[in-house]
């Protein structure tokens, strides 16, 4: 069993602001419908320019790096494989009171049978 004081001692050590990992994983929230995907992401304390958002091979990183960081503030990076029947030309990103939000529009699918005629 491990001595009371010990835990304590861990537990401080956890609520010390200094005491992080260097990436911080954020909450985020992803809903979908037949038109878009949109992903709600916490990112308190982090201002428009110190974030990045890109797509790279069919993977959207979002990525910040607070030039002074605080208890809040911190670096983050998190990274989603896109389907294939997302418009990566088309995404949208906005920043309000610490929520940021990906709007990432759908292309309408093919269809699927074809009518060929026969010359």
């Amino acid at each position: 069993m491990l001595a009371p004081y010990l835990l304590d001692k861990y537990f401080d050590r956890l609520l010390e602001s200094d005491y992080s990992p260097s990436y911080t994983a954020n909450q985020y929230m992803q809903t979908s419908d037949e038109k878009q995907v949109v992903i709600e992401m916490t990112v308190p304390g982090i201002s428009r320019e110190d974030l990045k958002v890109d797509v790279v091979e069919d993977v959207l990183t979002v990525e910040a790096k607070p030039k002074v960081k605080s208890r809040f503030a911190k670096e983050l990076k998190q990274s989603w494989n896109l389907s294939k029947d997302i418009d990566v030309d088309n995404i949208g990103a906005e920043l309000k009171n610490g929520l940021l939000t990906l709007t990432l529009p759908k292309v309408k699918p093919l269809k699927k049978t074809v009518n060929v005629t026969i010359s």
